[in-house]
């Protein structure tokens, strides 16, 4: 869970498009999980 937090922080430093993309993944991801 850690390593997801910090490569989502990994991907916000590098660009707002890959925060949408990655966003759009995590949101049913963490569904899923629940």
């Amino acid at each position: 869970m850690q390593e997801t937090q910090w490569k989502k922080s990994k991907h916000k430093s590098e660009n707002p498009i890959s925060l949408f993309h990655l966003s759009s993944v995590w949101v049913p991801r963490k569904n899923l999980q629940r």
